[in-house]
């Protein structure tokens, strides 16, 4: 098993710049090439589940399974994720 730290997250590098969904997928992409892993299942939580969705979509011939767990499939708009409280059912705020 391979655990990656994404960047800015654990004890990756912090660089001052946008974080971007395709930079995180090509840095999957990118550590798998230099491992020469050809074909992988992933499981990713949280922004990892949605990280591993892009790879899959992206690199689907690099990809067997994947598990995303407590994740969406991606922002609903740029402005980041809704906000939603639950109280008797779900409210957006």
């Amino acid at each position: 098993m391979i655990s990656l730290d994404n960047r800015g997250a654990g004890k990756s590098d912090r660089p001052n710049i946008p974080y971007t969904m395709n930079m995180f997928v090509d840095d999957i992409k990118e550590l798998m090439d230099h491992l020469d892993i050809k074909k992988t299942h992933m499981i990713g939580w949280a922004l990892g589940g949605m990280t591993v969705q892009n790879f899959a979509l992206e690199y689907p011939e690099k990809v067997d399974k994947i598990i995303p767990i407590s994740s969406n499939y991606g922002f609903p708009n740029n402005k980041g994720p809704q906000k939603y409280l639950i109280i008797n059912g779900p409210r957006r705020i």
